[in-house]
Order: structure tokens, then C-alpha cells, then sequence
């Protein structure tokens, strides 16, 4: 790790003088300590007598899983796709796909709810909608309020403030972290990704939508 770091400095030096532009130094000096720090964790041989047990208190928990209806991956929410996916996996990269305003920012939104709900991190770049917008949706989703009616303020009666309540109560307890800068760069949802995943972990990640990121360049725009 140490000569690592000291190749990493010459480079970061080098690339200091004959970059231009800061982003892209910037991203590639966070690129190359992260990387680094993440070989200091995993870039050794391993025994196979240490991953035995841990292999089976995994597959122990996938069977007690089994009978208890819970996921290997990530819980998106929706019963059938569950079922059909296991959950989101690690390293899994979906694409949704729908015409416009046939709900697919209230399914990934619902998904992410879901999944953090359930413990898991989740960062959501919303590139289209701001954050009051998403917590707006986020509320109605936990409250069943409508949300007409968060957007107006015609709330009918206690009960329903009673349901916003709870569900603000529920959602300020969970690790769901979102963005909301419109038109960003790759470099700009890479750095702050890797940020996230650092300070907090990061189970899933949303990109909401993924055709709004800016890119660096023209070319990279007919990519």
C-alpha cells in the first residue's frame, strides 16, 4: 500500500501539471486513492478453510431466508419482481424503460423507500426533480395521503395529519441520501458516490434520469 501511494503521488503530481481541467483531476486523484484503499482491503490470497464458514452461515441464512420470505439482494417492494429477481443483486446495472409519465420515477422512488426501510443505503441522483418534489412523493408513498392534497395543503382532518406525521416519523429514521443537481456530470455523480459509500455504505444507487447527465464532452454526448 505504501509504494502504491507513492506511485499515486508521482502520478497526481504529473497530472496536476498537464490537466487542464480541475473535474477531471479532481476525479482522478479520488479514482486512484480509492481504488487503492479498496486493493489494501482485498488484494491478498485467502485461505479456503476462512471462507467456509462464512459460507455457511450465508447459505443458513439464505435457507432460514427462504422460509421467512426475505431476499438475498436488495428488497425493491414489488412482491413479483422479488420473486423473480431475488431482490436487486450486487452489481446489478438496470435500466427502466416506459414511455413518458407512465410512473417511473414513483417505482424507482418506491423501490428506494422500500429498500431503505429495510436498512438498506441508498443514494437517489435526481437529475429532474427537485428534492422538495421527491420528499413530497416520498411522504405520500409512506402516508397514503394524496398528493394533491401535501401540494394544496387540503388536508382533510386529524387522522390524515396523523398519518403524515407517522410517516415523517419513519422516514427520517432511514439511509436514504439524495441529490438533486439538475444536469450533472458523470465525474460530479462518480465523486459524490464514492463519498456516500465511504461515509455511509451504499446498497443501491438511483439515477433518475440516467439521458439528464451531463457529459464531458461533445463526442461522449453520441456515445
Amino acid at each position: 500500500v505504501r509504494r502504491d501511494l507513492i506511485s499515486a503521488s508521482s502520478e497526481i503530481n504529473e497530472q496536476a501539471f498537464n490537466q487542464d481541467s480541475f473535474d477531471i483531476l479532481l476525479d482522478a486523484v479520488e479514482q486512484r486513492i480509492f481504488t487503492i484503499s479498496q486493493q489494501s482491503r482485498t488484494q491478498k490470497f485467502i485461505p479456503l478453510k476462512d471462507e467456509l464458514s462464512p459460507a455457511y452461515e450465508r447459505l443458513e441464512q439464505l435457507h432460514q431466508g427462504g422460509k421467512d420470505g426475505k431476499l438475498r439482494g436488495v428488497p425493491t417492494g414489488f412482491d413479483e419482481l422479488d420473486t423473480l429477481l431475488l431482490g436487486l443483486q450486487k452489481s446489478d446495472f438496470i435500466i427502466l424503460g416506459a414511455r413518458p409519465s407512465f410512473g417511473k420515477t414513483s417505482f424507482v422512488l418506491d423501490a428506494a423507500r422500500h429498500a431503505a426501510l429495510e436498512g438498506k443505503a441508498v443514494g437517489v441522483f435526481s437529475l429532474e426533480m427537485s428534492i422538495e418534489q421527491i420528499v413530497d412523493r416520498l411522504i405520500t408513498s409512506q402516508s397514503q395521503v394524496p398528493l394533491w392534497r401535501l401540494r394544496t395543503g387540503k388536508i382533510d382532518d386529524d387522522t390524515e395529519f396523523s398519518l403524515i406525521q407517522q410517516a415523517l416519523s419513519k422516514l427520517s429514521n432511514i439511509p436514504l441520501f439524495i441529490e438533486d443537481t439538475p444536469s450533472p456530470t458523470v465525474l460530479h455523480i462518480r465523486s459524490l458516490a464514492r463519498k456516500l459509500q465511504i461515509e455511509h455504505g451504499l446498497d443501491l444507487l438511483i439515477i433518475d434520469y440516467i439521458q439528464l447527465i451531463l457529459p464531458r464532452t461533445q463526442s461522449d454526448s453520441m456515445v
